[in-house]
């Protein structure tokens, strides 16, 4: 029984294999209008011709190319690997939890979609407006200073920020699915408070670069976060009651 199981995750483990090599390529074959569509935001702000990226390596281009079609082929790859799981766990679980795993499932992906909407069309052209207006006062006190963006660079820190609004987005749509489904939630919360913190504090060490000040900020804005949600279902459970 267990050689099927095991053939069963193997053969599920080929399928996202195979098309996260498809979309890899494929992202690969149109690097330029991807590559086009990731510089929109940047562009926005600039007129016409009036702004240029730089490589400093004979390699560095190739590997913009790459590195963007990874990003796209992982999402994609990440996305086909948790439907065969579904499908795979599915059958062994009950009607309940079977409806609270696919509802946990959707919303992770709608908000992925809008993560990705959010950071695409609003939050990034606000970030670049935030940096730029540092250029533009120089200017205006008749000091000099001329951009020259790294294409690898950009594309980076472009990945950087949807890595993190995305998984600071999916780590409260979690917490907040951790406290709604357990039954005992008070007791839950009272004895894992110390693991939940420390939880926050090694995610906040994870995301945020080396320094003190963004890990404990992150980590204060974690735990903020999870003692509204508890005190809100708390009070949400005594209006049932």
């Amino acid at each position: 029984m267990l050689h099927f199981y095991l053939a069963e995750f193997k053969n599920r483990f080929s399928f996202v294999f195979i098309a996260w090599v498809s979309f890899v390529s494929s992202c690969f074959i149109y690097k330029e209008l991807i590559l086009f569509l990731f510089m929109k935001p940047f562009l926005s702000f600039f007129k016409e011709g009036s702004v240029y990226f730089i490589y400093t390596s004979i390699t560095e281009l190739v590997s913009t190319y790459m590195l963007l079609s990874l990003f796209l082929g992982n999402i994609v790859a990440a996305i086909f690997l948790v439907w065969h799981l579904l499908v795979f766990v599915t059958p062994g679980l009950f009607l309940h939890e079977d409806i609270k795993i696919k509802t946990f499932v959707l919303i992770c992906f709608i908000n992925g979609l809008f993560i990705f909407l959010t950071v695409s069309l609003i939050f990034f052209p606000l970030l670049n407006s935030f940096f730029l207006h540092f250029q533009d006062s120089f200017l205006n006190n008749k000091l000099n200073f001329y951009l020259e963006m790294k294409i690898y660079d950009y594309c980076s820190f472009y990945i950087k920020i949807y890595v993190i609004c995305f998984s600071i987005f999916q780590f409260c749509i979690g917490l907040f699915f951790l406290i709604v489904v357990q039954k005992d939630n008070l007791n839950f919360l009272k004895n894992r408070r110390k693991v939940i913190y420390f939880s926050f504090l090694l995610f906040a060490t994870l995301l945020t670069p080396p320094d003190i000040f963004c890990q404990c900020s992150f980590s204060f804005s974690f735990i903020i976060f999870f003692e509204i949600l508890s005190i809100f279902y708390c009070f949400l459970k005594s209006l049932k009651s």
